[in-house]
């Protein structure tokens, strides 16, 4: 469905993106963490040990964490792709995911396959609206883009293998009651559309939100043109508690969702579309948004007294070849993720080196191996301090991000569905080319980040060109920076601008105590026994202020020494924070990496360096970041501007203007 709106308000709230103050949600199964109506007030002798709220998820705990997880309206979507110029008409399966913490949910997903085309009827008739599933080893679909994705964890899970999904039976009423029975959206309406409206705000927060509200209204369908093709559209509108009012456009199919709703029932709608004009904000809801009717927040909502609420109205307007390593030359241009992600239109072919990133590789052998079985990974993410852009992956590097010595031994793994992806930062080198108007990048070479390396901050500022920093950063992090803000997540805060929004965040901590450790299944013998380890009170050595960051992670048995921190220093792999106040984190690890005495000191002024290209300004009237040309200008990438790199260990120098 679709809904499209243009908003102008008499007076909108200032936006803000301050966090509220969440409750410490590092344990799923405690009493104190628990929401009313989940299954903290019933025995959790059925809930495993192990038992993880969703925030919770990545790629470390996956391997050993469980989720009890509830099905939310699960719809099947046709779309159509091009195949070998075949017109294929396609279909998927997707749904809402959402544990014990309501405002806590994520999609779920069965994606298209040549070799099961039913594989979504057949989940949908599996996985029904509000069944109950234990979930193990989940999987993230690596393809899925955050920017398009609404819902307050940005992850997709893959409902299909290696992801390991049991049906919850009826006489577990304990496990069938933890799951929240609804969903409950962060903002409300005015606070939505006052973000969405401030300058600038916008373009770096997700392309598509959620909101919850009572519906009021709807209008029939009519027929518009809209993108060279013919639509049917019609007019919702929308009321909340806070006396916000819009209006919002339903596009298509997803009408027959809004008729069947009742005028004045209260829902959470996930995935609307937002943009802005001229100062105008226009909603759009398509067929593939999803729509909730139960939990506490759209019941409310329900039982609201529409005719006692002072509303604001939000005046809603529709509108309608060659081998790649001999392209590589010896030396390599510096650039960044941001830049690299908008180069176009070269003359020729550029060797690109991007330092101190972090790979996020697909696990599905259909986007592993090339359709003759040729190790080869399309559109693999690469994301560093300046956001994220995708590159093919050729052989030699792909064997060394899942740590494999030979092909066979890729592949074997690839069967058994062990394969580990690389957690720490690598360097990488590759080839950039247009190929029929397209413009392709290719990784031909990677070695992990030197410790020791000299970062450069007005180099590392300059690579970035004129392009944007986007969310979805990896960067070295100081703890009184970070702040957990709805529809960002984990991000940090910055001297000048909006926060930025962060995928993963790299902690220099310090041990302050010795680290306990929680036996999950004490019937298993020692070598299949998985552990959950807690490091607390550790202290961030980057931080500016005294912070103290509180560690949870999973392991096996041969990773505890790794995971297990006590009052030794380490690099720390984050994946999300619930903030305790201003001098408290609790964080879940996903890696670890311990450092010597030797090493931090360097650690610390190179990591110093690399944050502070990000958040601080040169100097303290500057008001937007030092940049240097536009990486459309091809003098970008001629070699005359920027000192090129000989070898893959090397720092890149200050771009050198001619």
């Amino acid at each position: 469905m679709y809904v499209s709106l243009q908003l102008s308000f008499i007076s909108a709230p200032k936006a803000t993106l301050l966090s509220p103050k969440q409750p410490n949600m590092s344990h799923a199964t405690g009493a104190a963490n628990a929401e009313p109506g989940s299954a903290s007030s019933l025995s959790d002798a059925a809930l495993p040990k192990n038992t993880e709220t969703l925030k919770n998820l990545n790629a470390s705990t996956a391997k050993f964490a469980v989720w009890f997880v509830r099905i939310i309206d699960p719809k099947i979507i046709e779309y159509t792709f091009t195949s070998r110029s075949e017109q294929i008409k396609a279909q998927k399966f997707q749904c809402v995911l959402v544990s014990n913490h309501s405002e806590q949910y994520m999609m779920g997903l069965v994606p298209f396959e040549f070799r099961n085309r039913n594989a979504a009827q057949q989940a949908a008739s599996k996985f029904t609206a509000n069944s109950v599933w234990q979930m193990m080893t989940p999987a993230i679909d690596a393809k899925a883009r955050a920017e398009y994705n609404g819902c307050p964890l940005k992850s997709t899970v893959l409902l299909t293998a290696p992801t390991k999904l049991k049906a919850v039976p009826p006489t577990n009423i304990a496990q069938l009651q933890y799951p929240a029975k609804g969903l409950k959206v962060i903002l409300d309406i005015k606070t939505i559309v006052s973000i969405l409206k401030a300058p600038g705000a916008f373009k770096r927060l997700n392309k598509t939100f959620d909101f919850c509200g009572k519906i009021t209204a709807l209008s029939d369908q009519k027929k518009v043109v809209a993108g060279g093709s013919q639509k049917l559209v019609a007019e919702a509108t929308f009321i909340d508690s806070s006396g916000g009012e819009i209006d919002v456009s339903v596009w298509n199919e997803s009408y027959a969702v809004f008729k069947s709703l009742t005028c004045g029932q209260g829902v959470c709608i996930l995935g609307c579309n937002a943009t802005e004009d001229k100062g105008n904000v226009k909603l759009n809801v398509w067929p593939n948004s999803h729509v909730c009717v139960t939990g506490d927040q759209a019941q409310s909502l329900t039982s609201l007294d529409a005719k006692s609420v002072q509303t604001e109205k939000l005046t809603a307007k529709f509108t309608p070849g060659d081998k790649l390593e001999d392209l590589m030359e010896n030396e390599a241009h510096p650039t960044c993720a941001a830049a690299l992600r908008d180069a176009s239109g070269l003359s020729g072919p550029i060797t690109f080196q991007i330092n101190r990133c972090l790979l996020e590789p697909p696990l599905q052998e259909d986007l592993l191996l090339t359709q003759d079985g040729r190790p080869f990974i399309r559109n693999c993410r690469v994301r560093d301090c300046t956001g994220c852009v995708e590159v093919d992956v050729v052989k030699e590097p792909l064997l060394k991000i899942f740590d494999c010595s030979t092909e066979d031994d890729f592949k074997t793994q690839l069967q058994a569905q062990s394969l580990t992806s690389l957690k720490c930062r690598v360097n990488i080198r590759g080839v950039m080319r247009d190929e029929g108007g397209t413009m392709k990048k290719y990784l031909i070479k990677m070695e992990p980040s030197p410790l020791d390396a000299v970062v450069s901050r007005t180099a590392t500022r300059l690579s970035l060109g004129l392009s944007s920093i986007t969310d979805n950063v990896v960067v070295a992090a100081p703890g009184n920076r970070i702040c957990d803000i709805p529809l960002l997540g984990m991000a940090l805060r910055r001297d000048v601008g909006e926060p930025v929004g962060a995928y993963r965040l790299i902690l220099l901590l310090k041990g302050t105590c010795d680290s306990t450790i929680d036996i999950i299944d004490e019937t298993l013998p020692m070598n299949q026994q998985t552990f959950k380890v807690k490091s607390l009170g550790t202290t961030c050595l980057l931080s500016e202020v005294a912070v103290t960051v509180n560690l949870v992670g999973y392991c096996n048995f041969k990773g505890m020494l790794t995971y297990r921190l006590d009052k030794e220093t380490a690099l720390v792999l984050i994946s999300s924070v619930t903030i305790n106040g201003d001098a408290s984190i609790d964080a879940t690890v996903e890696h670890m990496h311990k450092i010597s005495k030797d090493e931090t000191a360097s650690l610390m002024l190179s990591m110093n360096a690399e944050w502070k290209s990000l958040l601080v300004p040169d100097s303290p009237d500057q008001t937007t970041p030092q940049k240097a040309y536009p990486v459309e200008d091809s003098s970008y990438w001629s070699g005359q501007r920027a000192v090129k790199m000989r070898r893959l260990e090397s720092e890149p120098k200050s771009p050198v203007h001619s």
